[in-house]
């Protein structure tokens, strides 16, 4: 909430925050679909959010609580680790997606929401601006302009944010910086002064979590973004997130996805709003980048 106070010689005064959720941009994308198609019966989840806006026709997932429509012409915000399975749709839509990353220590509840009609309304404007973008520095503020603008109107209840521990935050920014070879326990709880037990208990009073789980969900979040939206080979992404063996890091990401990093790549690569999502651009369809 802004806070408001009176200054001397000047009355009433507001401060609005200067600080909440940080978003990563990992995909801005605009596709001309003939269908929404049916593409595999496995449930797809990812660690980001989800920003769909259709012009033309509905489409459909199909949920854990049942199929749920995003009508056309509506803001649809698929939280993080949603389960879906996207179902046919008979007729053309042109579809406008945004992937977004929110960094710790916000998160955004999982789940399918929908603007009101008044922040829609915002949010189109953004998006038209987008689309009249002329250069890549306008083109890509206003992306981030329209995912903020999106996420934005959620109601507060769908976001949350970890125990603000300073020195747990310190300890994760070293855990993030260096997911190749992210600090271990004792290395982590000398930087804060404290016992290693001690350390571990302050760290899952802040995070819910004990420091080694919490740095493999970074790990293996960080290599399905890699997966997802990078050209780096399997064996890359493995080496890149601190797994110097494939099988131990096949073994840790099908555990968490449900399938292997090969599958996850493909799937995702050939899914998300059933190929415009992902940069197929075959049998028919027209896709161009929005950053």
């Amino acid at each position: 909430m802004p806070r408001e106070f009176e200054l001397p010689g000047l009355g009433f005064t507001r401060d609005w925050a200067t600080s909440g959720p940080e978003l990563e941009i990992l995909l801005a994308r605009e596709s001309d679909l003939p269908v929404w198609t049916d593409i595999s019966p496995r449930v797809f989840a990812a660690p980001f959010a989800r920003i769909y806006w259709n012009e033309g026709a509905a489409i459909h997932l199909e949920l854990a609580e049942g199929m749920r429509e995003l009508p056309a012409e509506c803001f649809a915000v698929i939280g993080p680790e949603t389960p879906y399975i996207p179902r046919l749709g008979g007729s053309p839509v042109r579809h406008v997606h945004l992937h977004v990353g929110v960094l710790w220590p916000w998160t955004l509840r999982s789940g399918v929401r929908f603007l009101p009609e008044s922040d829609t309304r915002e949010a189109r404007s953004v998006l038209d601006a987008m689309r009249r973008s002329r250069t890549v520095a306008a083109e890509g503020l206003r992306v981030r302009a329209l995912a903020e603008t999106v996420l934005a109107a959620l109601p507060p209840e769908e976001w949350s944010a970890a125990n603000a521990d300073t020195g747990i935050t310190r300890a994760v920014e070293q855990i993030q910086g260096d997911l190749r070879n992210p600090p271990d326990n004792a290395a982590l709880a000398a930087r804060l002064g404290l016992s290693v037990d001690a350390f571990i208990r302050r760290f899952r009073r802040a995070t819910g979590s004990t420091p080694q789980a919490f740095s493999l969900h970074l790990r293996l979040g960080e290599a399905a973004r890699l997966l997802a939206h990078g050209e780096a080979s399997i064996d890359q992404v493995a080496e890149a997130v601190g797994f110097f063996d494939r099988y131990h890091f096949t073994k840790a990401f099908h555990l968490v996805r449900g399938v292997p990093p090969g599958v996850w790549r493909r799937y995702v690569r050939g899914h998300g709003a059933n190929g415009a999502d992902t940069g197929d651009e075959g049998d028919g369809r027209r896709s161009r980048s929005l950053r």
